[in-house]
């Protein structure tokens, strides 16, 4: 009667973990989309400031290890740069600005939290992007620092980017999310930095990319 007791106990228990297994295993994968604002600037040489909006936009793959920890995968298109309001360009009607256009892949470990006001994420990670077009708006004769156009063919094309940010869930689907990334190598660095100068215009010795984006995600 024990051993019969055991075995149906054994049993009962071996076939509920079966289930939740499927069951967890049914949701193990997802796919979705990304898409938000953002704002960036690129540090370095007097270029501070979040002043230039750009947007970005992609797919993205889930990849659930349990119901709170999960690695996502994203491919999408990201605008970044810097813009000057200070520097306007005399017949361009804007203010002098460089938008970088990039595809960049995150690869990000997302924790999830239950909490008072619903399931929160957070992630970090990083993000190879490739540097795919740029448009440099200024003239050179009517700025007081040095032209971003002067060095146009030395920016570097790769870049690894270090990621963090959160997100809440309104509901399975939707989650709206911010994120900072910080590029951890240089947009472009002179390889005779120097500080001397003999006018008021600044030389430029580092160029980084630094982020702020928000967003939405969708969850198919």
């Amino acid at each position: 009667m024990r051993y019969f007791a055991a075995s149906f106990l054994l049993s009962i228990l071996v076939t509920t973990s079966l289930y939740a297994q499927k069951r967890v295993l049914k949701n193990r994968f997802n796919a979705g989309i990304v898409l938000g604002g953002n704002t960036s600037q690129i540090n370095g040489d007097r270029y501070l400031g979040y002043n230039k909006f750009g947007g970005f936009v992609g797919v993205r793959a889930i990849a659930r290890l349990n119901t709170k920890s999960e690695f996502v995968f994203e491919m999408q298109y990201n605008r970044k740069g810097s813009k000057d309001p200070s520097q306007f360009v005399p017949g361009k009607k804007a203010p002098r600005f460089i938008a970088l256009d990039y595809l960049e892949v995150p690869i990000l470990y997302h924790y999830k939290v239950e909490t008072s006001i619903g399931v929160v994420s957070f992630e970090g990670g990083i993000a190879y992007a490739r540097l795919v077009g740029f448009k440099i708006n200024e003239n050179a004769n009517s700025i007081n620092y040095s032209s971003f156009t002067d060095i146009e063919n030395e920016f570097k094309k790769d870049e690894l980017v270090l990621i963090f940010g959160g997100g809440l869930f309104i509901n399975e689907h939707i989650r709206l999310m911010g994120r900072f990334a910080h590029s951890l190598t240089l947009l472009y660095e002179n390889e005779n930095p120097t500080n001397e100068f003999t006018t008021d215009i600044s030389p430029i010795n580092q160029l980084r990319n630094i982020q702020l984006a928000f967003g939405v995600n969708y969850i198919f």
